[in-house]
């Protein structure tokens, strides 16, 4: 579902500016926002027996989906650096980028 919106993000020719004009971020960040929300909601019942306040739920989507759409911006500038040490190979780069955030971020 966010396949290609990975492949364009960690794109060396972008700016953070041309990544945070592109829609699909926006939704992107929404939809993984919710999701956060509802794991939260989830732990929340099953270890107090309650949902989250409202005011709690509604300062955690701001925060989280504020981050997760300065975290795009700030991917582009971590890539743009990633492809700057590698100079000319294109392949080597692609394959740190694509296993440091694979493994390490997506998993965490």
């Amino acid at each position: 579902m966010f396949t290609k919106l990975y492949l364009d993000t960690t794109s060396p020719g972008l700016t953070p500016r041309d990544v945070l004009r592109d829609q699909r971020i926006y939704w992107s960040a929404m939809f993984h926002t919710v999701m956060y929300l509802l794991v939260a909601e989830i732990i929340s019942f099953v270890f107090y027996g309650k949902l989250l306040p409202q005011s709690t739920a509604v300062k955690f989507l701001a925060m989280v989906g504020g981050l997760q759409i300065l975290g795009y911006a700030a991917r582009v500038e971590h890539v743009k650096r990633i492809y700057e040490t590698y100079g000319d190979d294109y392949e080597a780069a692609r394959s740190h980028v694509d296993k440091q955030y694979i493994t390490w971020f997506f998993i965490g």
